[in-house]
């Protein structure tokens, strides 16, 4: 049982203090509080009380105190970083609860809604990757949150927090006999990878990436396919369209029943002949830019 810290008023002070700002999105150094306390005790009690936070514990030991907000959310701390987004760990106040977030860095649309020229299709294929993702409702797919854009024009969704091990460092540390892994289980690791990408066939989308980097497993059994970014429709029609303005709602979003967003020109967001994924892992007909790629 976890013994509960008692510690004197001014080190209580200083810490209601320092969370408030904190909450409030300051970037507070948890030393400036702790010298408001009077003397070492009571700062030393202070440091102590401020790791019993979770969320905090581990911001404080890596000594990243810069609070940056993205739409509600407070950042974490980075998780990683593709070719046009970043992935962060971000704090949800309101449920109190942790969750990943997707930003596409490189792409902000302009005050009117306009996108700048030549980065169509990046965004378009962020907002399917979002779309496909939040569809896909299924145990083996990560559930998308939210999806929304920031007060600097950039586009976020959010998902559940994976804290687990990618597939390809199970493969790595298996072969290096670091893990106590046996045959049958990978082989049922394999079979719910099969079960959700046969889900995501049934819905007429293909992954396209599928590799054992983005095969999250976890301890008990959990196993997650990420990383829909260059899902395909199998069906044309399905494909997200975009053009060269968005129709923003005021909350960001176009409301129901307004129609397209006006344009010149609507251009799909993949065409049948580009060939893309890791080419380690393509299946022939896709490395081979095959007119028609299926599952």
């Amino acid at each position: 049982m976890k013994a509960t810290l008692h510690i004197d008023d001014a080190a209580q002070r200083a810490l209601t203090k320092f969370l408030f700002d904190f909450d409030a999105g300051k970037a507070p150094d948890p030393e400036v509080y702790a010298q408001q306390c009077p003397d070492e005790e009571s700062r030393a009690k202070f440091r102590l009380a401020l790791k019993q936070y979770p969320h905090l514990s581990r911001l404080l030991t890596q000594g990243r105190m810069r609070r940056e907000r993205i739409g509600p959310y407070r950042v974490e701390g980075r998780l990683g970083r593709g070719g046009m987004a970043e992935v962060f760990e971000v704090w949800d106040n309101d449920l109190q609860r942790s969750l990943a977030m997707k930003v596409s860095d490189d792409v902000r649309i302009n005050e009117d809604g306009s996108i700048p020229p030549g980065m169509e299709s990046r965004v378009a294929r962020f907002l399917q990757e979002a779309q496909i993702t939040g569809q896909l409702r299924h145990p083996g797919i990560v559930p998308i949150h939210e999806l929304g854009i920031d007060g600097s024009g950039r586009f976020y969704f959010t998902m559940q927090l994976i804290e687990e091990d990618t597939l390809a460092r199970v493969f790595r540390n298996r072969q290096e006999g670091k893990s106590s892994w046996s045959d049958m289980r990978i082989i049922e690791i394999l079979l719910r990878v099969c079960d959700a990408v046969d889900f995501a066939h049934a819905q007429g989308i293909l992954h396209r990436d599928l590799k054992p980097g983005n095969i999250m497993v976890g301890q008990f059994g959990q196993v997650y396919v990420l990383d829909w970014g260059l899902a395909k429709f199998l069906n044309p029609e399905d494909a997200l369209f975009l053009g060269s303005r968005l129709d923003l709602a005021p909350d960001g979003f176009r409301e129901e029943g307004s129609g397209p967003a006006p344009s010149d020109e609507l251009r799909p967001l993949t065409r049948d002949d580009q060939v893309l994924g890791t080419l380690a892992y393509m299946s022939p007909e896709q490395a081979k830019d095959r007119e028609h790629v299926g599952p």
